[in-house]
This record gives C-alpha cells, sequence and structure tokens, in this order.
C-alpha cells in the first residue's frame, strides 16, 4: 500500500468546494471538520471498467472517470448522491430508499450471489492490502432456488464464486448493508477488493479486481459534489451517456404528453416500451 500527498488530480477541483449536498439533502450546517484518514483503491470493473474508491470513518465514494458518474454517501445519515460530471445532473435519495430500489432492480446473477452460502477461505494480499477470501458453497442449488423463485430459467449455470474483502478497511454497517445490497455480496463490514464469477458457458470471469490502494488524508469535501448541477427523477438518468441521456428527455416529453404522471422516475420498462415504438416502425 502507498502513501500519497494528494489525491489524484482530475478530483483536484472539488477538494475545496462548498458542501454543495447540504442544500441538497436538507441537512444543516456541519462543524468543520480535519481530513480523515482514508484510503484510494483503484478498481477495474467488469461492466464499468476503470474506477477509483475513496473510503474513510466520514463517507464512501466512487468514480467513474469514462463515464463522469460519481456515487457518494457520508455520514452522519448515509443519505446517497448520484451525480454526472458529464452531463451536470444528480440523483438523491435517503440510505433506504435507495437500498429498495437497488434489491429491486437485483439483476438475478447478483440474486444467486446474495443467497449463496459463503464459507471463509484463505488469507491473501491484493494490492498490498490483507485481504480474505470467501468462497460460494453449492452454487447449483442457489442458482436453482433464485430460479424457482423468480419463476425464471437461468441465463447462464453458474458453477462458482470467489470473494475477496478488505481486511484493513471496515466501514460502518449501514454502509456495509447498502454495498452488500448493490454488489448482492455477504454482508462482512470490509469494503470488495475482488470478485471472480464462473459459469459453464463464459469460464470464470473476474467482475471486479483491486489493483492498486493508497493511504491518504481524504476531505470532507471530497464527498459533496460541485454546485450547478440539474436534478433528475432516477439514478438511471445520472448513469446514462449524451446520448442515452437525449433519448430518455424525449420519453419524458413523450410520457408527459400522453398524460402521463411524470412525477414519478423513469423505470427501465419506461424505457423498454419508448424504444419498443421506434423498432416497430
Amino acid at each position: 500500500m502507498t502513501r500519497c500527498g494528494r489525491l489524484p488530480r482530475i478530483y483536484g477541483r472539488t477538494a475545496f468546494v462548498a458542501l454543495a449536498l447540504l442544500a441538497h439533502l436538507g441537512v444543516s450546517s456541519v462543524p468543520a471538520r480535519a481530513d480523515d484518514k482514508g484510503w484510494v483503491l483503484t478498481q477495474k470493473s467488469l461492466m464499468m471498467g476503470d474506477m477509483y474508491l475513496y473510503v474513510s470513518p466520514s463517507g464512501f465514494k466512487f468514480v467513474n472517470p469514462k463515464a463522469g458518474v460519481n456515487f457518494v454517501t457520508r455520514s452522519p445519515n448515509w443519505d446517497v448522491l448520484m451525480f454526472n460530471d458529464k452531463t451536470k445532473v444528480f440523483y438523491s435519495a435517503s440510505l433506504d430508499t435507495f437500498k429498495k430500489q437497488v434489491t429491486a432492480n437485483l439483476p438475478q446473477r447478483r440474486s444467486e450471489l446474495g443467497q449463496g452460502n459463503w464459507q471463509k477461505g484463505s488469507v491473501s494480499n491484493i494490492a498490498n492490502l490483507r485481504a480474505t477470501q470467501y468462497v460460494m458453497a453449492d452454487a447449483a442449488g442457489v442458482q436453482a432456488r433464485v430460479a424457482a423463485r423468480s419463476k425464471k430459467q437461468p441465463s447462464q449455470h453458474l458453477k462458482a464464486a470467489d470473494y475477496w474483502v478488505c481486511e484493513d478497511i471496515q466501514v460502518p454497517p449501514q454502509l456495509a448493508d447498502l454495498l452488500s445490497s448493490m454488489y448482492g455480496l455477504p454482508n462482512t463490514l470490509n469494503v470488495p477488493l475482488r470478485l471472480s464469477v464462473t459459469t459453464a458457458e463464459q469460464g470464470t470471469k473476474m467482475q471486479l479486481d483491486t489493483y492498486r490502494s493508497q493511504a491518504c488524508p481524504i476531505p470532507i469535501s471530497y464527498y459533496s459534489m460541485p454546485s450547478g448541477y440539474r436534478a433528475v427523477k432516477s439514478s438511471m438518468e445520472v448513469m446514462a451517456d449524451e446520448d442515452t441521456k437525449q433519448i430518455i428527455d424525449d420519453m419524458a416529453k413523450d410520457l408527459d404528453n400522453q398524460g402521463s404522471n411524470n412525477s414519478k422516475p423513469i423505470t427501465n420498462d419506461d424505457l423498454d416500451r419508448f424504444l419498443n415504438k421506434f423498432k416497430k416502425k
């Protein structure tokens, strides 16, 4: 694990921004606090590519530079803030609300992982951090039970899963519960470092890996966002790039013209129905 005198330069412009998050979440003023002792992890996700993960006792943040997406949650209430530096939009929700949204839209593969019987394995070192392994037992049985509950046939046949967490970096119980829901993995109170999943069709795929770690003081302002961002109604809109954002904006107008209650968040089903109109033309 290396030590850094300052955080990556690409995030320097947010280091001393006023805590705009307070206005969006309706929180009263917070006393000035010293920088937290924290960690910066560089990770690669199979779905999202390179990510920076910031963790300290006061907050948690991950950044996907390519997409411009930031996910932030911070003490004391751990409400969730997502914003996009490229499209200049943000979405905020309480911790409980966001957790329910994540759980409701969990893909089948993550449901299978979340329902797995995980057994502690060996101890090793990943990116100069002490890591503990968890191995999924009875993968086929878990997959069958999840498929039976959802009344769907599994798209792939799960054979094994291997999960590593960092023993050196612990997170508060509220945040650990959220991370467990997001990743569909056991609640260990530790930060995820590596996840590999093996299926009959695709073999072993590294879903998440950590290849660099830094011990750093993290300013509390890192858990805020720049001013001037526009609120949107769902996390999906924050994740969208410019082209997808235009589709979502057109869809919102289309739903509004049809007399729909446009105060509700746009769902994946709404998006599918909108796109299917163009497929039929």
